[in-house]
């Protein structure tokens, strides 16, 4: 685990990374702006519901299906943008350190020891990479709707942005505890080889 500790800061630093990175934080935040004129979009289609106006319903109805494909279409780009980087990271990390295992190492024991270390970029990967993505991502979406809403009212803005941090901070807690059993399975099969 300390070789990959090491050897991530390394990884991954090239200009496609970057560019898909700065890429993936653009989606992020087209599609935080879309969730909240969605919102907008659906107090609107209520509005005209409640007031028996068919044609406006009618019309702001097929505006939200428009929407949706737009939102789909964004999510699903930011998506891929998402696995692409994933994907160039994963592979550069492991490509440089295959290449320091054999330079300085024998090679006693590379089938056990390439096992660990894929299981380790794996753990990387899922907990600290694609994790860090979508924190992002939630982060993005979550600081445009608190400006929405405290442009709207500051009392259900506070009200609505505690209640938000609480339930943000149990759900980190409980991914924390998760994180660190498999840090413990990752050293046990470390001290294994």
């Amino acid at each position: 685990m300390e070789i990959i500790c090491r050897k991530i800061s390394y990884a991954g630093c090239n200009t496609r990374v970057k560019f898909l990175v700065v890429l993936s934080v653009l989606l992020s935040i087209c599609s935080g702006m879309l969730s909240i004129v969605f919102a907008y979009i659906v107090k609107i289609t209520v509005d005209y519901a409640t007031n028996d106006l068919r044609y406006s319903f009618v019309e702001t109805v097929a505006n939200i299906v428009r929407l949706l494909l737009l939102m789909v279409t964004i999510d699903l780009s930011r998506n891929i943008v998402i696995a692409k980087t994933i994907f160039y990271v994963n592979s550069n990390i492991k490509s440089k350190l295959f290449r320091s295992f054999f330079d300085n190492q024998k090679r006693n024991h590379d089938t056990d020891f390439i096992s660990v270390l894929s299981n380790d970029i794996s753990v990387i990967e899922s907990d600290y990479l694609r994790a860090g993505f979508d924190f992002a991502a939630l982060i993005t979406t979550f600081t445009i709707s608190s400006i929405a809403l405290f442009t709207y009212s500051i009392a259900h803005g506070a009200l609505i942005l505690g209640t938000s941090i609480f339930l943000v901070a149990i759900s980190y807690l409980l991914k924390d505890k998760a994180g660190s059993k498999r840090l413990v399975v990752s050293t046990c099969n470390e001290h294994y080889m």
